[in-house]
């Protein structure tokens, strides 16, 4: 820098450095996963959702998931595949249970994080519809024009009441 003063002058000088600025670490990305709803003893998946970073290549970033409900759906039952940017994300819900779980999918890139998260709905399985059960009935004889009866039998039905079960009969000699 110069300073003057008609003929007369004076100058100093300096250093400037310039440092470059740190690069700004920006969140990873994840896509959203539509809750997903399925039957007692069903498995989720695979489902499919996309991973992105600008500075951390997708396959270098990091995928953990927790689940709000881990009597459900343990946190060991949430598994991922894929690669690169392309994941899929499978869930096994406990066997036998029913109810609702958030599943929370983070990724990180040691730095910053992103989450996205999605419920599942177990719901019961219809119960199976077992024939109904009748009990063995000896071998009748009688005589022309002679009524046989009454006989003792039982019936039963696992979802039917006994007295709301429909019987019939039938011959294999009507002669």
């Amino acid at each position: 820098i110069t300073v003057s003063a008609g003929s007369a002058s004076a100058s100093a000088s300096f250093t400037v450095t310039v440092n470059a600025t740190a690069p700004t670490n920006t969140p990873p990305t994840i896509s959203s996963i539509t809750n997903q709803t399925i039957t007692s003893g069903g498995t989720v998946g695979p489902v499919s959702f996309t991973i992105g970073d600008a500075q951390t290549s997708a396959s270098n970033l990091k995928l953990t998931a927790t689940s709000s409900n881990t009597t459900l759906v343990p946190t060991s039952a949430v598994t991922f595949g894929g690669s690169g940017a392309n994941r899929t994300v499978t869930v096994k819900p406990a066997s036998g249970r029913t109810g609702t779980s958030t599943i929370k999918i983070t990724v990180s890139d040691g730095s910053a994080s992103a989450s996205a998260s999605f419920t599942v709905t177990v719901n019961a399985a219809a119960p199976v519809n077992t024939a109904p059960t009748i009990s063995s009935i000896a071998t009748q004889s009688t005589q022309v024009g002679v009524a046989v009866g009454p006989i003792a039998f039982t019936v039963g039905d696992a979802q039917t009441a006994a007295g709301s079960l429909t019987l019939s009969a039938t011959s294999s000699n009507t002669t």
